[in-house]
């Protein structure tokens, strides 16, 4: 089913970010005002040739439907999860899954800090506006001292609309350095992140340690 509400949200916040009237937006895609105030009413959604441009504006990926985004995930070999608006796990693949110390089916619908276990750095990703028509992805490095390795992540996180009109967080991990072997008590240090934004720039975000 369809979730109806999502373009005229995000075309709203598209003109909102950019300073665009109706007719002006209407000018950039090649539609009339009318039709824009139809999509913005809820009354009428863009055409899927629309739609495609629409997502490359907005910066929003879409590869296929949410069901197919769903299996990729789960059944990838890399660490890689799929998060909804309210940052929610709705799919994570098993690779993702060994650091969580969690079944499956007690990580689906959980938020992502009961996930990553990092309750502070978690509420710094879930304040960014990634559905916002101007940032393409958020870039975060990171630590991990687990009680006997330490680990260099960097983790990618982009925003996704779907071709059921879905709308996803797509994160995935990537290791930076071979695991060090160590012990003590759990630590993720979060070392720096930054936006990556539709024209180019990049906003760094800061960096800081977070002790669990």
């Amino acid at each position: 089913m369809k979730n109806e509400n999502i373009w005229p949200r995000l075309i709203g916040q598209y003109r909102k970010r950019h300073a665009l009237t109706q007719e002006d937006f209407a000018k950039r895609f090649g539609v009339t005002q009318q039709t824009v105030s139809r999509w913005e009413a809820g009354q009428q959604a863009p055409g899927l040739d629309v739609q495609t441009t629409l997502r490359t504006a907005l910066g929003l990926g879409a590869l296929s439907d949410s069901q197919a985004w769903i299996a990729r995930v789960n059944e990838t070999f890399g660490r890689e999860a799929l998060f909804d608006q309210s940052w929610r796990v709705v799919a994570i693949s098993d690779e993702a899954l060994k650091h969580t110390g969690i079944a499956r089916e007690r990580a689906l619908g959980r938020r992502i800090g009961d996930i990553i276990g990092v309750r502070e750095s978690s509420a710094i990703l879930e304040r960014v506006p990634l559905f916002d028509g101007k940032t393409r992805a958020l870039k975060v490095s990171i630590e991990l001292l687990l009680p006997t390795v330490r680990l260099r992540r960097d983790v990618d996180l982009w925003p996704i609309v779907t071709t059921d009109d879905k709308l996803f967080i797509h994160l995935a991990a990537f290791e930076v350095e071979m695991p060090q072997p160590r012990s003590g008590d759990v630590h993720i240090n979060l070392i720096g992140a930054q936006l990556l934004m539709l024209d180019g720039t990049i906003v760094p975000i800061g960096s800081r340690a977070v002790a669990l």
